[in-house]
C-alpha cells in the first residue's frame, strides 16, 4: 500500500521534519508496514485545496500530514479530520514584576478584611479612650498606639462594660501581634514574586500602557479599555516588548519559547485561544481507521510531545528558579531597603505625635482664654450689681428727704447713672427719679 505524504520531497534530511510528524511517520512505517512517499506542495491555500481535491479523486493522496487548523467545506467533503495531534495557543507575554516588598508581603498575608477590621477596632478604641479621659487627644492617641504594639494602656477601666470591651480588643491584638512576630523574618528576608498577568482582565492595569497583538486576536479582545491601547499587526513579542516593561504582547506560544528564558519574560498559564491541528485522511481509505487509532495512541501517551517539552528554555528557567528559591540567598541578609517601611512608619508616628502635641497646646490655650473671659465677666457683673444696689439705696434715702438739696443731688446721681450704666438702666433710673 503506497501513501502519498504531502509535506516534503524525497531526499530532504529527516531532521528538518517536525518532531511530531517524524514520530508519526516512523510509527506508520513500522506499525502498519506501509511505504511512504514524500511529496512537497508549494501552492497557496486556494490552489492547495484544489490540488488536494484532485489528488483525492484520483486516489493519489491518502494522507496530508501538514497540520490543518482551519476548516474548508470543499476540502472536508473529500477528506476526514484525524485525531488532533497538535495545538497552537495564543498566550499573554509580559515582563515579570519582580519580588514583593515587605509591606506587600504583609498586605497579602493579612488581606483587606483584617486590615479593615483593625482600622475599625482601633478607631473605636480611640473614641472610647478619648471620651473617657476628658477629651485628652494626645493621651488617647498614645494609648491607641500602645494597643497596636501590645503594651499595657494607662486608661482606667472602672466599669464592667469597659473591662469586657477592652478584653476583646486585647485578645484581638494579641493574635495579630503573635502572627506578625512569627512571620517577621519571612517578611524581611524570604523572596516572593508579585502576581503576574494571567488574563485579559489583568491587562486593564494602568501599569500596562500598550499591548501588541496579531490581527486574529480581534475576535476575543472586545473590551474598550483594552482596544484603546492595543496595536494590531504582525507582532511576535518583538523588541518593543522586550525593552519596554509597560508593554505586553499576545502571540502564539511557539513564537516566544526562546525569548522567555533569555529575557526573563512571563507567559500566562492559561491560553486565551487554543487551536487544534489535524491530519487530513482521504475518505474511503482502507487504512483510515487504523491510522487514526495509531495517532490517538501516540498523542494520548504523550510520546508525541516528549522532545518538545524538554526544550532548553524550560530547563534554563527551571534551574534559575531553583537557584533563586534554594540557593544561599533564600534567606538573604536584611538590607536598608527592606527596613524602609519602618522608617516610614516612624516618620508617620512622629508627625502624629507633633500634631497631637500642638493640638493639645491649642486646646489648652483656648480653654484658658475662655476661662479668663468668664472670670472678667463675672467680676464686672458682680461690680455692677454692687454699684447698682448702692445707688438704689442712696436714691431711696434721698428721695425721702425734703428740701432744696434733693434737687441738686438727684441731678448729680442722674449724671452719675448716665456714665455708669447702660442705656436701658439709665432710662429706668431717670424715669424713676
Amino acid at each position: 500500500m503506497a501513501a502519498n505524504y504531502l509535506i516534503t520531497r524525497r531526499g530532504i534530511p529527516s531532521e528538518i521534519i517536525i518532531p511530531h510528524l517524524k514520530f508519526i511517520l516512523s510509527s506508520l512505517t513500522y506499525s502498519l508496514s506501509v511505504s511512504i512517499n514524500l511529496t512537497i506542495l508549494t501552492y497557496s491555500d486556494d490552489k492547495m485545496s484544489s490540488m488536494l481535491i484532485k489528488l483525492s479523486l484520483k486516489k493519489l493522496s491518502d494522507l496530508k500530514v501538514r497540520p490543518t487548523f482551519t476548516s474548508n467545506a470543499s476540502l472536508l467533503s473529500h477528506y476526514d479530520l484525524s485525531y488532533p495531534f497538535q495545538f497552537n495557543r495564543d498566550v499573554i507575554v509580559t515582563h515579570r514584576r519582580g519580588l514583593m516588598t515587605p509591606l506587600e508581603k504583609m498586605f497579602n498575608f493579612y488581606g483587606w478584611l483584617t486590615i479593615a477590621a483593625t482600622v475599625i477596632i482601633i478607631t473605636t478604641a480611640f473614641l472610647v479612650i478619648y471620651l473617657s479621659n476628658n477629651l485628652h487627644l494626645s493621651f488617647s492617641i498614645f494609648d491607641s498606639l500602645r494597643l497596636i504594639i501590645n503594651v499595657a494602656i494607662t486608661s482606667k477601666m472602672d466599669s464592667t462594660k469597659s473591662r469586657i470591651f477592652f478584653s476583646m480588643i486585647f485578645l484581638y491584638f494579641l493574635v495579630i501581634q503573635a502572627t506578625f512576630s512569627g512571620h517577621l523574618a519571612a517578611f524581611l528576608t524570604k523572596p516572593e514574586y508579585r502576581k503576574n498577568v494571567e488574563s485579559l482582565e489583568d491587562l486593564k492595569d494602568p501599569r500596562y500602557q500598550v499591548i501588541y497583538a496579531h490581527e486574529s486576536s480581534k475576535g476575543y479582545i472586545t473590551d474598550e479599555s483594552l482596544l484603546s491601547k492595543t496595536i494590531f499587526g504582525e507582532y511576535d513579542c518583538n523588541i518593543n516588548t522586550i525593552i519596554n516593561p509597560r508593554a505586553a504582547c499576545i502571540t502564539n506560544h511557539k513564537m516566544v519559547n526562546y525569548l522567555i528564558a533569555q529575557y526573563d519574560l512571563h507567559q500566562a498559564k492559561n491560553p486565551l485561544v487554543t487551536k487544534f491541528g489535524y491530519l487530513l485522511l482521504r475518505k474511503n481509505w482502507r487504512l483510515k481507521d487504523r491510522v487514526n487509532f495509531l495517532i490517538a495512541r501516540i498523542v494520548d501517551t504523550g510520546l508525541n510531545f516528549k522532545k518538545s517539552n524538554f526544550s532548553g528554555w524550560k530547563i534554563k528557567r527551571y534551574f534559575k528558579q531553583l537557584e533563586e528559591r534554594l540557593g544561599p540567598n533564600y534567606y538573604r541578609p536584611v538590607e536598608l531597603q527592606d527596613l524602609l517601611f519602618i522608617f516610614v512608619l516612624l516618620s508617620v508616628g512622629l508627625l502624629v505625635a507633633i500634631l497631637a502635641f500642638l493640638g493639645e497646646l491649642g486646646v489648652q490655650a483656648w480653654k484658658d482664654h475662655q476661662l479668663g473671659i468668664r472670670k472678667r465677666w463675672r467680676a464686672a457683673k458682680t461690680g455692677v450689681k454692687i454699684v447698682r444696689s448702692m445707688v438704689w439705696f442712696k436714691i431711696k434715702k434721698w428721695t425721702r428727704k425734703q428740701g432744696k438739696k434733693r434737687k441738686s443731688r438727684v441731678v448729680f446721681y442722674t449724671l452719675f447713672i448716665s456714665f455708669t450704666f447702660d442705656k436701658s438702666i439709665r432710662q429706668d433710673l431717670i424715669r424713676f427719679l
